[in-house]
């Protein structure tokens, strides 16, 4: 999570619950400052970084960016097989 939002108690409470309500709860993990993250000349501390993360993404240039790949581009998985063992030969 990033942004101001991220700060408030009750969303991040409310993101920890799996959509399917698994009995598990989600674990929001904390951002690392990227190392190429600075401001004002010394690295981003991390009470900084909720609020800088969206900025520093939005700040590549769309060239610099992967193309994504949608649902419909991605290839079905398979389950491979394991060869069939023959009891007799063991």
């Amino acid at each position: 999570m990033t942004g101001g939002g991220s700060l408030g108690q009750a969303i991040a409470k409310q993101m920890e619950e799996h959509p399917s309500h698994y009995r598990e709860r989600l674990r929001i993990r904390s951002l690392d400052s990227p190392a190429d993250l600075f401001d004002k000349g010394k690295r981003a501390n991390s009470s900084d970084l909720v609020f800088l993360a969206a900025a520093f993404g939005l700040s590549y240039d769309a060239m610099e960016m992967p193309e994504p790949y949608t649902p419909d581009r991605v290839r079905a998985a398979h389950n491979p097989e394991r060869p069939k063992l023959n009891w007799e030969d063991m």
